[in-house]
């Protein structure tokens, strides 16, 4: 399976649990181990990749923040895939932690193309506990409403929501 995948806006809305589903898969080592070669997924071949026309709007329990990146290598098979990039998170988002407010004044999550290597996150946070009005601030990026945002905004959401959706059903 090969070629090259354009998302043109993305739309991450689901809550996570930042132990189970982000910390424990960034810390956790991944045990490599023969794949089983009577799995159909590891039969098929990957070679894409991955562009972000207007990169991914993350909006959860744990962020408010927008991402891009310069095309996504996935190499590897449908069984193992391997992911090899840069993200780059804009500045002005936020993050919240542990009951914690965090702005984003600037973020890289680099991936090597192997699963048993970590990512390589690069982050530059002011907290609530530095800068006291970065809570106020995120609480505020956090309360958002469909009419307190420009219509662009709204229209990008939407159509990102109606994707994840069809994506979803099928």
């Amino acid at each position: 399976l090969g070629g090259r995948l354009v998302v043109d806006r993305g739309l991450l809305r689901r809550d996570l649990n930042l132990e189970r589903e982000v910390l424990g898969r960034i810390m956790t080592p991944v045990q490599t181990a023969a794949g089983d070669p009577d799995d159909p997924l590891a039969r098929i071949d990957l070679d894409l990749d991955v562009a972000a026309a207007d990169g991914v709007r993350v909006k959860n329990n744990l962020a408010d923040l927008r991402t891009t990146w310069s095309p996504l290598t996935v190499r590897g098979t449908l069984a193992a895939p391997r992911v090899d990039g840069r993200l780059d998170v804009e500045g002005g988002g936020y993050l919240y932690l542990y009951g914690q407010t965090a702005r984003v004044d600037h973020a890289t999550v680099t991936l090597a193309g192997f699963p048993e290597l970590p990512p390589e996150l690069d982050l530059d946070l002011t907290t609530s506990l530095e800068d006291p009005t970065v809570a106020r601030e995120g609480a505020a990026a956090f309360q958002w409403t469909p009419a307190t945002r420009g219509s662009e905004e709204v229209e990008a959401d939407r159509q990102a929501l109606l994707a994840a959706g069809v994506a979803s059903h099928y």
